[in-house]
């Protein structure tokens, strides 16, 4: 099967170059990088000018990261279609693992990995989640919180068909919509193991840096209760998800919005103890005590 990676990139002359080497450094190199330069005003035009095919380059006026990827997709022609950042890396061997196991394993649509974090220099801070991730039917689990970024996934372009592109409107949390929306009708494998690297530094957007639980992460989830496939799951999956939803509230500021959300969660699955002990920890602590671990909402 045929593969297409679609970079978007803005302002990232510094790093553009190490994230490409790193596609075509792969032991399986992609049919086509398609990399959406989103109104660059640094040298980054100057530097793509001096790749040439596999690298195919689109510029557009600056629309922010969403639209860039929508763009690379609709323009892409790959079979399995992958999302990089022009600030993250892929190990030698990712898209031979996960292409792979999709040309192999007919009944999923998307394969991910786990992620390593490192830092501005290249150092590595440590994994991007902890545990395993769940294969399958994964609804439940990623519309409580997103697993990865987009560059641990990579998923049949037939999928577009039923999910769509990226919603603008929803950055910085527009991967997170993707993944669900993406659940709701397409089978996950997950691969445990690292291939792809996860960069934090200095030059993230302000709206990555500075909010851990952005009102977009809200309106998600306000999205996904209206979603046919949430109609479909147990009690106690729903009401997990409405404890995460209490949770992403408090952490914003909507005290009333996290008790409805946590009561919702105990009459929805009464014998389910996280909603019970999520409403006592905001009765007498508030959101001083109820402190978010993860790295993404």
């Amino acid at each position: 099967m045929s593969v297409s990676i679609i970079i978007p990139t803005y302002n990232r002359a510094d790093l553009l170059p190490e994230t490409l080497a790193s596609v075509l450094a792969q032991t399986r190199r992609p049919d086509e990088i398609i990399v959406v330069d989103d109104g660059s005003t640094d040298s980054t035009p100057t530097l793509l000018a001096n790749y040439s095919a596999p690298v195919i380059v689109l510029r557009q006026p600056n629309a922010g990261r969403s639209a860039a990827r929508n763009a690379g997709m609709a323009h892409s022609t790959g079979d399995l279609l992958m999302l990089l950042d022009s600030d993250d890396l892929l190990l030698p061997e990712s898209i031979e693992r996960l292409a792979g196991f999709l040309e192999s394993n007919a009944d999923y649509d998307v394969a991910y990995s786990s992620a390593q974090v490192i830092d501005g220099a290249g150092a590595m801070v440590g994994m991007f989640g902890k545990g395993r991730y769940p294969s399958g039917d994964v609804f439940a689990q990623i519309a409580q919180n997103n697993f990865f970024p987009p560059c641990a996934y990579l998923f049949r372009r037939a999928c577009l068909q039923t999910v769509g592109g990226f919603d603008t409107a929803l950055e910085p949390m527009e991967d997170f919509d993707f993944w669900v929306r993406m659940a709701a009708a397409h089978r996950f494998a997950y691969l445990d193991v690292p291939l792809c690297y996860y960069r934090v530094h200095a030059a993230m957007s302000m709206q990555t840096q500075q909010a851990e639980f952005p009102q977009q992460a809200v309106e998600i989830q306000r999205r996904v209760f209206a979603m046919p496939a949430f109609a479909r799951l147990s009690a106690r999956e729903k009401a997990a998800i409405y404890c995460s939803h209490g949770t992403k509230n408090l952490r914003i500021g909507n005290k009333a919005a996290a008790r409805a959300a946590y009561l919702k969660a105990i009459r929805t699955a009464p014998l389910s103890p996280r909603a019970y002990v999520l409403l006592a920890l905001d009765t007498l602590f508030g959101q001083r005590r109820l402190k978010w671990t993860g790295k993404h909402p």
